[in-house]
């Protein structure tokens, strides 16, 4: 008699504690937790977009890249050298190089050129028949990651040559 009476006390209990337990998910439910809420992305200083700024230090910067450009529904990979401040066109591209950096890095959402740094990258605006596909920073290290997200195109740049700036009156080398 004793362990039926145990045993009907112990059933009891695990009824209540589980009315307690389910009372309390519905009021979790009712406001969500901060690591329960949906991720969003930061905002991304490398994002390229029409309007993005080339700081003041880069209007200065001289030198050249080399941009390989893939077509992924043909595989045909093509690459052409341009120097900054020049425009060249290739198979309906235009390419305009608008600053390059030595060691390009981002502190509060500001692009500094740190030359004790390894991270080589250029300022690019790329058009394609006319139409603006990408305005921003390519790394030379970081390919995969920062760039044109297209889904015939991809582009990167590679042999990034950062030349001192030429004051008035010097010649260039």
């Amino acid at each position: 008699m004793h362990s039926s009476w145990i045993g009907r006390h112990l059933v009891f209990s695990a009824a209540v504690l589980m009315a307690v337990a389910l009372g309390g998910c519905e009021a979790e439910n009712e406001s969500n937790i901060a690591w329960q809420l949906p991720l969003q992305a930061p905002n991304d200083p490398h994002a390229a977009k029409e309007q993005a700024v080339l700081p003041e230090w880069a209007g200065a910067s001289q030198g050249s890249v080399v941009l390989v450009f893939l077509n992924k529904e043909t595989t045909k990979v093509e690459s052409i050298k341009v120097e900054t401040g020049q425009a060249v066109s290739m198979n309906g591209w235009e390419i305009q190089l608008l600053a390059v950096a030595k060691g390009l890095q981002v502190n509060e959402n500001t692009f500094i050129d740190e030359k004790s740094v390894h991270n080589p990258a250029a300022f690019v605006a790329l058009t394609l028949d006319g139409t603006l596909k990408y305005r921003g920073w390519l790394y030379q290290e970081f390919q995969e990651l920062f760039g044109l997200d297209d889904s015939v195109w991809k582009v990167w740049i590679n042999d990034v040559i950062v030349r001192a700036a030429v004051s008035e009156g010097e010649s260039a080398q």
